[in-house]
């Protein structure tokens, strides 16, 4: 129907563990991303509050087939939230500090202030830009306006199926 997708992105992450495994987490996650890697009508998306890992890539970010991707100023986008990230990668240093909750602390600050914001992704062409809440509609209605006539030139298929 070239009915365009906006998505307004606030995805901190997908459930784990055997019980979403039975669910089938993988298999239904894995039909989304396919279905928006598929789609050949205009793709936005506004990135508002928390996106991590592989929520990011599942909400249709650049990498699966956005066409524009704007991000709030308060938006969190990053691999991994802070907190598990700097468990991880100062787990020696936390446990060899003096006091282990405040180097802990300290370390996901710095986590955050360096790599979970929008700015980073924008500076690495996966955001297109930072805009303020408030002008929200106005950049929708703008990138609608834009890809109106989008055309996205594939080869033929008789079928497109994911296999799964």
């Amino acid at each position: 129907f070239n009915l365009p997708v906006v998505n307004l992105h606030d995805t901190p992450g997908y459930m784990i563990g055997s019980t979403e495994e039975h669910k089938g987490i993988l298999r239904h996650g894995a039909k989304m991303l396919y279905c928006y890697i598929d789609a050949t009508v205009p793709k936005i998306t506004v990135i508002v509050r928390k996106s991590f890992a592989g929520a990011y890539l599942g909400m249709c970010s650049k990498d699966t087939g956005a066409d524009i991707v704007w991000a709030w100023p308060n938006a969190r986008v990053s691999i991994v939230g802070a907190e598990t990230a700097a468990s991880i990668i100062f787990a020696k240093e936390i446990k060899q500090g003096e006091d282990p909750e405040k180097v802990r602390a300290d370390r996901i600050r710095q986590y955050q202030s360096i790599y979970e914001n929008p700015y980073e992704g924008a500076k690495r062409g996966y955001i297109d830009d930072v805009i303020m809440p408030r002008d929200t509609r106005k950049y929708i209605n703008r990138s609608l306006d834009l890809l109106e006539k989008k055309k996205e030139a594939r080869p033929y298929r008789k079928y497109s199926n994911i296999n799964l």
